[in-house]
């Protein structure tokens, strides 16, 4: 048995650690780990249970041994408990989560480099001091629009081609000369 937040959740049967691939082992781990940093307070459902798999495995071939591993979550189990239910049989396969690693889980993903500088530790000026601010520009006076074509150069006319068809002619402005401002 074992007991979580003072309930007793029944123990699992272990599975054989021969039968389990190292790949898969580690599996187990990353869905322990994902069960327990994604919402741990949530209901574990059946459903939960396949989705998780399938995001660790990636692959159907590694997501059916996995799958046959996971067991089937007990009614009102978080995802938390279950996380511990699973790392009991992680740890039948020595790959169990001890939960001590960065809790956005990009170590891995990101390595450190030798030689290579890492991130700031302390906030250091910009090495050139703040960046000009360009004065204001000379105001440019904006030409006013034409009054009789309303600032479009011209007006397009609609006339009458014969036969059922029409024509669109666009006509220039006499007063701005096709300019649109005057």
């Amino acid at each position: 048995m074992i007991t979580i937040a003072r309930r007793t959740l029944p123990a699992l049967a272990p599975v054989a650690p021969e039968v389990v691939s190292p790949r898969t082992a580690a599996h187990l781990r990353e869905v322990v780990r994902f069960l327990a940093l994604h919402q741990p307070t949530l209901r574990m459902t059946n459903g939960a249970r396949s989705r998780t798999a399938a995001h660790v495995a990636r692959t159907a071939q590694a997501l059916a041994p996995l799958i046959r591993l996971l067991p089937f979550p007990a009614d009102d189990v978080t995802r938390g408990e279950y996380a511990l239910q699973v790392n009991e049989i992680a740890r039948l396969h020595g790959t169990a989560w001890d939960g001590d690693e960065d809790q956005d889980g990009n170590s891995p993903a990101i390595p450190s480099v030798p030689g290579f500088p890492g991130p700031r530790t302390s906030p250091e000026p910009y090495p050139a001091g703040p960046a000009p601010i360009p004065g204001a520009r000379p105001s440019q006076a904006m030409p006013a629009p034409c009054e009789p074509c309303y600032g479009q150069g011209g007006e397009t006319v609609i006339s009458n081609a014969g036969r059922g068809r029409i024509r669109k002619t666009f006509v220039r402005c006499e007063v701005c000369k096709g300019k649109g401002a005057v």
